[in-house]
């Protein structure tokens, strides 16, 4: 009878994502890694707030998902799991989800709550007016 062979469990540190990715990536973010990702990036940030229970959240990913394309190279896009991160949420008043806010030098300069047909052009007037803005 052959022995069971176990598979060996990724370290913590080989499960960290990798969060030097390219401006156009969007990002898992964490409590740990908000300020370095977010508020230190000289770029403009969307920062998407969910939970994976949440079904317009899953309704917005592929939205995000374009819009980092769309803006690669001048903009960052991250999501926030507010399960896995609740400092972040609780810092910045995330009271339900999806949330998405837009930060320019460390500060929020546009915040969206919810997800129906106006998020996208909302979402990009934002973006191109911070990108105009520097």
């Amino acid at each position: 009878m052959p022995m069971p062979t176990s598979t060996p469990t990724p370290s913590a540190a080989s499960m960290t994502p990798p969060f030097t990715a390219s401006v156009g990536d969007v990002l898992d973010v964490t409590d740990d890694s908000f300020a370095a990702e977010v508020l230190a990036a000289p770029h403009p940030v969307l920062v998407d707030f969910y939970t994976a229970t949440c079904a317009p959240c899953r309704a917005l990913e592929p939205v995000i998902h374009a819009l980092a394309a769309a803006y690669r190279g001048r903009a960052r896009f991250v999501r926030v799991d507010l399960d896995r991160a609740p400092r972040v949420a609780v810092r910045y008043s995330v009271r339900s989800v999806p949330t998405m806010l837009l930060f320019h030098h460390g500060a929020v300069v546009t915040q969206l709550v919810g997800f129906g047909p106006s998020t996208r052009p909302r979402l990009e007037q934002a973006l191109d007016k911070a990108l105009t803005s520097r």
